[in-house]
This record gives structure tokens, C-alpha cells and sequence, in this order.
């Protein structure tokens, strides 16, 4: 009876080494030197990056934050993760490492543009939206903070306008171009 026991064990053992090499080999985990850390990368959320020895997952798209610095920006992982060839989250995505600035921007239709007015005209401009912590802002979106108007120049998730490093709002003469 015992060699029974013990012819099982062996050949369930035998039988499920092979699986786990297969599974393992099927689900490669990453490789620390291309998926490294690179501070002026723009990281989707779900992408991950191996920084001083620890793999850490992005919670939301953003650029330049440091990993393990206490910020929401990464969560840390127990355990380094699977990369597939399909796995969208974990690969940097063409717009993650391209700043917004220079990726490709749509052309304004004709009824998008203000009308061009000479001389002395008013022109009626709406005032920006108040700038908000909880708001997501694009390239190009106009916010009103302090009394003053800032023009997002990198894509911002709650950065202060007026402050931040690398700098993602630059201050806005006027609200908009058509403006005497």
C-alpha cells in the first residue's frame, strides 16, 4: 500500500513539473533593464517600471514621478510581473513616452475658430473654468487660479498651477488670442 502511495505521489509529481515549466514559460516576467525607470517618460496607468531593486505598477498617467517616493502616483509590487506580448497595461503605450506636446494634434474645424476682429471691437470671451485638484487637464486647456489665467502645457491630474517640477501650467497673458 505504501508504494502505491508513494508510486503516486512520484507520477503526480512528474506529471505536474512539466505544467508549471510550461506556465511559467509561458508568462515571462519582465526585464529589469527595458522596463527601467526613465524620469522625463510619460507612464500610462497600469504600465511598470523596475526602479533601485523593486517593480512598481503606475496608478494614473504622468511623467517624472519617482517610484517609492510616497506618491499615488506607483503602487510597489510583491513579486515582479508577467509580460505578454498582448498585455497592453504593463507595455508603454506610443503616447506614454511621447510628451503631449509633440504628439499629433487635431485640426480645428472651421466652427471651432473665433472670429478674427480688427481695431478696437469687444469681443465676447468667455472666462476659463476655475482650476480644480480634482480635474484632469489636456495640452492647451485654459484654467483661471488667484485671479491669473495658466495655459496647461503638459497634461496635468491635480498639479497647482504655478508650481511643479517639471512645470505642467504656464501663465496665460490673455484668455484668448482674439482678445485687443
Amino acid at each position: 500500500m505504501t508504494n502505491r502511495w508513494l508510486t503516486g505521489l512520484v507520477l503526480a509529481t512528474l506529471l505536474a513539473s512539466p505544467m508549471a515549466v510550461m506556465s511559467a514559460l509561458a508568462t515571462p516576467a519582465c526585464s529589469e533593464s527595458e522596463n527601467g525607470w526613465v524620469p522625463t517618460r510619460y507612464y500610462a496607468r497600469g504600465a511598470v517600471t523596475f526602479y533601485r531593486g523593486d517593480w512598481y505598477r503606475s496608478q494614473e498617467r504622468h511623467e517624472g514621478r519617482e517610484p517609492g517616493q510616497g506618491a499615488f502616483a506607483w503602487q510597489r509590487l510583491e513579486a515582479p510581473p508577467a509580460c505578454t506580448a498582448d498585455q497592453d497595461e504593463s507595455a508603454p503605450r506610443p503616447d506614454a513616452t511621447t510628451p503631449p506636446d509633440q504628439q499629433s494634434q487635431k485640426t480645428p474645424r472651421i466652427e471651432d475658430k473665433q472670429p478674427q476682429t480688427s481695431g478696437t471691437a469687444k469681443v465676447n470671451c468667455p472666462e476659463p473654468p476655475t482650476w480644480s485638484f480634482a480635474g484632469s487637464y489636456n495640452v492647451g486647456d485654459q484654467v483661471l487660479h488667484e485671479g491669473q489665467v495658466y495655459r496647461a502645457i503638459r497634461q496635468s491630474n491635480g498639479t497647482l498651477p504655478g508650481s511643479g517640477h517639471p512645470p505642467h501650467w504656464q501663465l496665460s497673458p490673455q484668455p484668448c488670442r482674439n482678445m485687443p
